[in-house]
């Protein structure tokens, strides 16, 4: 399974095919493949590897090692062409997601290989979900973030927290950073309407305020 994430490759700027600032230099080639390298180690987050055998479900790790997958469950039966497969797999074991709701996801099937394999992007399959699916708890909050903020991701299985991709500064943009935040911080109440704080990426504005306000009644 593989989600785009939306957030630009971490790094310098500069090093990322847009225009270079005249006044600054341009990244050596030492730099250019260390962003490389920053940016392979951060779109992998955003793809999960699940091998499902008769002996269980494994999952690929960030290191490239298989770990069992020990709440998963697998049901399978014959068929007239083969074997059917069915796996229930626990959010934990999910990919981290740029999109709330979700409403599609990216698929692969590769014959059983103990490392993650190497797919070509057009060997991807494109599948909408019959409906959008969205992971609670503060589910509505989390597409309000999303819709207004695109330099975010999440983990299903930790769904309270975000990491948000930004500029280090209202006058910085030549890197990004990426940060662990919470979705929503309550910051008071008045009568019955609480008052908080929405995780938002991007840019910081002149007063270097990064979230929006969110009103909940």
């Amino acid at each position: 399974m593989r989600a785009h994430p939306a957030a630009l490759r971490l790094g310098d700027g500069r090093g990322l095919g847009g225009l270079a600032d005249p006044e600054q230099r341009l990244p050596s080639l030492a730099e250019r493949q260390r962003i490389a390298g920053e940016a392979r180690a951060y779109e992998a987050r955003f793809v999960s590897w699940i091998r499902i055998a008769s002996s269980g479900v494994r999952r690929v790790t960030e290191q490239g090692v298989l770990s069992d997958v020990s709440t998963a469950r697998i049901a399978s039966r014959p068929g007239p062409a083969g074997f059917t497969i069915e796996a229930t797999i626990p959010l934990e074991a999910l990919p981290r997601f740029s999109e709330a709701p979700l409403t599609s996801v990216r698929l692969a099937i590769h014959p059983g290989s103990a490392a993650p394999p190497s797919v070509a992007d057009d060997a991807w399959l494109v599948t909408k979900l019959p409906a959008p699916v969205a992971f609670e708890p503060m589910a509505d909050l989390r597409a309000l973030a999303f819709e207004t903020s695109e330099w975010m991701s999440y983990q299903p299985g930790a769904p309270l927290d975000v990491e948000v991709t930004r500029y280090p500064s209202f006058t910085e943009r030549s890197t990004f950073e990426v940060k662990r935040e919470p979705l929503y911080t309550r910051r008071m109440e008045i009568g019955d309407v609480e008052i908080g704080l929405l995780a938002q990426g991007g840019a910081l504005d002149a007063e270097g305020e990064t979230n929006a306000f969110v009103v909940i009644v």
